[in-house]
């Protein structure tokens, strides 16, 4: 049998889940509630769920504002992390910006997150500036953005 990738809309049942991984991986998460209200309320998010064979290994919550898109937050589950997951899930995610009119895309990757600066750079990201400062912990963000 072979593995089946799956990327859905994330559900409320999801919520838990992410909020789960987020502390875990982050030392902090944008919240049960948050989360909610993003994908019950925000018209402008949307937040995605990777699947590999039914099982849950990654998410990413966009915002989509013509023509800027935003990637605000991301992860795939470390023992699924450099087997190319996350790169399939950002071309999906870009290819979807792209049908919501979206050419110019930001997000922000912590200083220290080498791995993942590494991944958007291969993606055709570029490091604009340092957001000092912006973690909870204190650590600065690199912003980066890439052009659809």
């Amino acid at each position: 049998m072979s593995d089946i990738l799956n990327i859905r809309k994330m559900q409320e049942f999801d919520i838990e889940e992410v909020v789960k991984w987020e502390t875990k991986l982050f030392s902090h998460s944008l919240g049960y509630d948050y989360l909610l209200k993003e994908i019950k309320e925000n018209p402008i998010a949307n937040y995605f769920v990777l699947e590999l064979n039914n099982e849950f290994i990654g998410y990413m919550g966009t915002w989509s504002s013509v023509p800027n898109g935003q990637i605000v937050n991301f992860f795939i589950l470390p023992k699924y992390q450099k087997k190319g997951y996350g790169s399939h899930f950002l071309d999906y995610i870009f290819e979807f910006f792209m049908t919501q009119l979206i050419n110019v895309i930001t997000l922000e990757v912590r200083v220290s997150n080498k791995i993942a600066q590494k991944v958007y750079r291969k993606k055709g990201f570029i490091s604009s500036f340092i957001r000092e400062n912006y973690y909870p912990n204190g650590e600065d963000a690199i912003l980066m953005i890439k052009y659809l």
